[in-house]
């Protein structure tokens, strides 16, 4: 028996059968509240849970054959964001083979396909995502057992999820059998012959290491594979900044340095695009090899880019924390990447929080990577920090790059190693103060993205919403006169009108796709929209079967509990039924939409944001307002409706009942819509 950060018990098969139940659940309690920071009270349910599923495997465990073979309850698998199977079992043989049997309980009847699927999952990360898994394991299985009454006897091969579901009375004959599961990216290495304690340790101390397979994988199905409406880079600096950050790279790699590279861009100007291509490049043929990883806050976007290409290199920021924070007795892993993009770099969050998500870490976001950075084994790093416009929308987003250069200057001092900093002149601006000696300033203009790509046909369009939203309506005017034969842009009154626009644009022009997709959208902050449909929190989706689960990601949505559409509901919310964006019944918010985009935009504007008294003034008592790490409610508000203005690629029209805002409009040249 070992205690270990990563799971709630470990140890034999007859270690567990000889613990006393209560030394076991007491375990898992110190386990669950460390990582979720709940009470023992307020996880009764799960205590039951722990004590009935104890207590029944104690006696199914009792007569099991191979008493050396190890179990462990409650693992985190690696970059998960805590998501951990009920138990791992350990199957060690004389021949050197190890294989794995992962169990998950469950107490109803009725067994639910996303239920499957969560088995499933895990299968897949520990086969594709988990050193010791894919070094070392001949065979892992996956079994699904329910504990209810009607299932006492039942035992059946569920071929479509490549599952054994089972009821209590079959586990111990499933579990006495040859696996015939194969793990397909096993290298089948022998395990030297090693303690017990010494093999459990490897197993829980495990990286998150993607295998060989699923890596050239990843790379095959980025470069073979459009990525939707960001790829395109005509028109654009794009492969001029993109030379300069592999320059650095490459520098980072010859001198074993560590660098943060400071890329602005407008908006719509290819950030995104240019991490994805920086992250998938091959950087392992250097003496010094290295591995990137694309990190983002911005769920949705995460789960439609993992989708699409696999999460190898694409990764939630929140999981990559998690998995790396420093702790308190400073036992951190390191990951194998050393080339870090952190995409939205100015909405990185600050201490406080940091410290509201993670309990005891008094660290900014960019300390953390920096941090983490530091660590790397090869030595040598570079953080690419994507640096977007008026896009924090949330408290604890406003610091901005301060951030950065207080996190640069912790760990120069901290951790005594020299810091090269790359950026336009403008960005560099506040690194200059405070800084030690060892913290180099690299001026380039060649990091800076100036043309959107977004609005392919409209340069000047960000600049125009950016004046309007700053009240600045004379140069608004001035940028809608160079825009406004290049991109529509329409304000109404009449939701009919808008309606028909848009359907009537989609019979007529053809994207490269051979799709046109236009939907609606509102703020959170605004009174629910009048015209369409909303998401609620217990709106529960089913996935749609289109979706191509070819790493078997984690599937989200199913039983959320947050008021947003994940990246599945996402793309529901695009193809499907009522939820299908075309049929414009549902709008989708400025928390699904950002870093996505549609053909033709409509947006319903809310009560949350008014014009009076020559200023812009915002509603009281939003939640925007009332979140205690909002600075300035206001402004958080005037950026969620730069996001919603700015994610029609051609064309967006406004709803507007407000006859003051009309006149706004009217006073920046923008037309009314005709009526059809």
């Amino acid at each position: 028996m070992i205690n270990h950060k990563k799971c709630g018990w470990a140890g034999s098969i007859s270690e567990f059968c000889n613990t006393e139940t209560t030394v076991i659940v007491d375990s898992c309690i110190k386990f669950y509240t460390l990582h979720y920071n709940e009470t023992a009270e307020q996880i009764k349910s799960q205590i039951y849970a722990w004590q009935d599923s104890f207590s029944y495997l104690k006696g199914c465990l009792a007569n099991y054959p191979y008493p050396d073979d190890l179990i462990i309850f409650e693992y985190i698998l690696p970059r998960s964001g805590l998501s951990r199977p009920d138990v791992i079992i350990i199957q060690k043989r004389d021949s050197g083979r190890i294989d794995l049997k992962v169990i998950e309980f469950k107490s109803h009847p009725n067994l639910q396909e996303n239920e499957k699927w969560q088995l499933r999952v895990y299968l897949q990360k520990l086969s594709y995502y988990h050193s010791f898994t894919h070094d070392y394991v001949s065979n892992i299985e996956g079994i699904l057992i329910s504990v209810h009454p009607s299932w006492d006897d039942s035992y059946y091969v569920d071929n479509e999820h490549d599952l054994t579901i089972v009821g209590r009375y079959c586990l111990l004959e499933i579990l006495k059998e040859t696996v015939s599961c194969p793990n397909p990216l096993s290298s089948t290495v022998k395990l030297n012959k090693s303690s017990s304690k010494e093999l459990l340790l490897q197993f829980l101390d495990s990286q998150y290491i993607p295998s060989p397979a699923i890596v050239h994988s990843a790379r095959i199905l980025f470069h073979n594979r459009d990525i939707p409406r960001i790829s395109t880079v005509e028109s654009s600096n794009f492969y001029n900044v993109l030379e300069q950050v592999e320059s650095i790279i490459e520098k980072a790699q010859n001198d074993r340095t560590h660098h943060l590279v400071l890329v602005h861009g407008e908006p719509g100007s290819g950030k995104t695009f240019l991490g994805l291509k920086i992250a998938h490049k091959d950087y392992s043929q250097h003496i010094n090899p290295g591995q990137a990883v694309f990190l983002s806050g911005n769920r949705p976007l995460v789960d439609v880019l993992a989708n699409l290409t696999n999460d190898t290199f694409v990764q939630h920021l929140y999981k990559f924390k998690n998995e790396y924070k420093p702790l308190s007795n400073n036992a951190t892993q390191t990951p194998y990447e050393n080339i870090f993009i952190f995409d939205e770099a100015q909405r990185a969050w600050d201490e406080n929080k940091v410290n509201h998500t993670f309990n005891n870490v008094s660290m900014s976001e960019p300390d953390i990577i920096l941090d983490i950075a530091s660590r790397v084994t090869q030595q040598w790093s570079v953080t690419v920090a994507l640096i977007g416009q008026g896009q924090e929308i949330k408290g604890g987003e406003e610091a901005g790059l301060e951030l950065w250069a207080n996190a640069v200057r912790q760990v120069s001092i901290n951790k005594q190693i020299g810091y090269y900093v790359h950026g336009s002149p403008t960005d560099l601006i506040h690194f200059q103060s405070n800084m030690p000696a060892n913290v180099y300033l690299d001026n380039s203009d060649h990091l800076f993205l100036n043309s959107a790509l977004r609005n392919h046909d409209a340069h000047q369009y960000h600049k125009f919403i950016n004046s309007f939203l700053e009240g600045e309506f004379a140069q608004a005017a001035q940028y809608f006169s160079l825009i406004k034969d290049k991109y529509l842009f329409r304000w109404t009154d009449s939701i009919k009108a808008a309606k028909s626009t848009l359907t009537g644009y989609a019979s007529n022009i053809k994207t490269e796709d051979g799709r046109f997709q236009y939907g609606a959208l509102y703020s959170t902050t605004s009174t629910k929209p009048k015209h369409f449909k909303v998401f609620t929190k217990t709106t529960f989706y089913k996935v749609p079967d289109y979706v191509i689960y070819h790493n078997y990601r984690e599937l989200r949505g199913l039983n959320s509990r947050e008021n947003n559409l994940e990246a599945e509901d996402f793309m529901r919310w695009q193809q499907h039924e009522e939820r299908y964006s075309n049929c414009l019944v549902y709008a989708a918010t400025e928390y699904e939409c950002q870093g996505l985009e549609l053909d033709m935009a409509l947006v319903e504007w809310g009560d949350d944001l008014i014009y009076q008294n020559n200023n812009w003034q915002h509603k009281p008592n939003t939640y925007k307002e009332r979140d205690k790490d909002a600075q300035n409610p206001k402004q958080l508000i005037k950026n969620t409706y730069r996001v919603l203005l700015t994610r029609g690629r051609d064309a967006t029209i406004v709803f507007i009942d407000d006859q003051l805002l009309q006149q706004l409009f009217i006073r920046c040249g923008v037309p009314k819509l005709a009526s059809n």
